[in-house]
C-alpha cells in the first residue's frame, strides 16, 4: 500500500506539532495540514450549513472545512492513498508492517481504522482497545466491508485518491435528510456523520465502499491531559509483550 499521511493541526498548536514530531511512527511521507479555526475559518465554509435545523456553529464549520480540505489535498496528490489523522491520534505500535501488508479491495475507497464508539479516559483504555491478548496481532491486518448506515464513529483512516476527489465533489453539494420528508442543504455537524451517509445511506459513492479493521489500529484521544506527555506510540512489541519505552531503557 503506498500512502501519504496528512496530519490535520491547527498552527499555533505548536505544543501538538512538537508531539507529532517526537512521537508518530517513522513514516516516510508525512505532511502538516493546517486546520481552521472558529475565527479562521473560511466564508465558504457556511455551505455546509446552509440550513436553520442544525445549530450554527463555527467549530462545527471550521471542522468540517479542515477535514474538507484535507480531502481535496488528497485528491490532489501523487500517491495512491491518504491517511488521514490528527495531531492527537495515536498508532498501534505495528502500524507501519500493517499498513504495507494492506492489498484494499478495487471498491475500498475509504478504510476506517478507528471504527469504535466512545473516546478513551486514559492511556491504559487505549491499550485495553488496540490489545487483547499479547503476542496476537494478526486479525490488525484484516480489514471488512463497513455497511452500517449512519456514522463512521470516526474519520481517521485511509482514503484512495479518486475516492477522495467523489468525497470533495458530493460534499460540496450534498443535502441531509432529516426524517419522512424533510430535506436540508448542507450538512449534520458530525464529518463522521456525514462520511457515513455518503457512502451507505444516501449511496452517493459509485462504486465506492466503506471498510473498517478487524480491530482499531488507531485512536482518537482527544489528546487527553495523560497524552500530552506520554503516548501509546511509546509502547513497543518485544517478545510477544507491550512494553513502554521506558522500561525497555531500563
Amino acid at each position: 500500500m503506498k500512502y501519504k499521511v496528512y496530519v490535520v493541526s491547527l498552527p499555533e498548536r505548536k505544543d501538538r506539532r512538537e508531539r507529532v514530531k517526537n512521537y508518530f511512527p517513522p513514516f516516510k511521507n508525512i505532511e502538516i495540514v493546517d486546520a481552521y479555526s472558529p475565527e479562521t475559518r473560511p466564508r465558504w465554509s457556511d455551505r455546509f450549513f446552509a440550513n436553520d435545523y442544525f445549530p450554527d456553529m463555527d467549530r462545527a464549520k471550521a471542522c468540517f472545512a479542515s477535514f474538507y480540505n484535507t480531502y481535496k489535498r488528497i485528491a490532489e496528490g501523487d500517491e495512491e492513498w491518504g491517511i488521514q489523522v490528527c495531531d492527537d491520534t495515536v498508532f498501534h505500535p505495528d502500524i507501519i508492517n500493517i499498513l504495507d501488508k494492506y492489498n484494499p479491495p478495487e471498491d475500498c475507497g475509504f478504510i476506517a481504522m478507528n471504527n469504535f464508539r466512545g473516546r478513551a479516559q486514559s492511556i491504559q483504555q487505549v491499550i485495553n482497545q488496540l490489545y487483547t491478548k499479547a503476542g496476537d496481532y494478526q486479525f490488525y491486518y484484516n480489514i471488512k466491508p463497513y455497511k452500517e448506515d449512519d456514522e463512521t464513529w470516526g474519520i481517521i483512516g485511509a482514503i484512495h485518491r479518486d475516492c477522495a476527489k467523489k468525497i470533495c465533489k458530493e460534499m460540496w453539494n450534498m443535502k441531509t435528510f432529516i426524517n419522512d420528508e424533510i430535506w436540508v442543504n448542507g450538512h449534520t455537524v458530525r464529518v463522521d456523520w456525514t462520511i457515513g451517509l455518503m457512502f451507505n445511506w444516501y449511496n452517493l459513492m459509485d462504486k465506492w465502499n466503506i471498510y473498517k479493521t478487524t480491530r482499531p489500529i488507531v485512536f482518537d484521544t482527544g489528546l487527553l491531559s495523560e497524552v500530552s506527555d506520554s503516548s501509546i506510540n511509546r509502547y513497543k512489541i518485544e517478545n510477544g509483550k507491550l512494553i513502554s519505552l521506558e522500561e525497555r531503557n531500563l
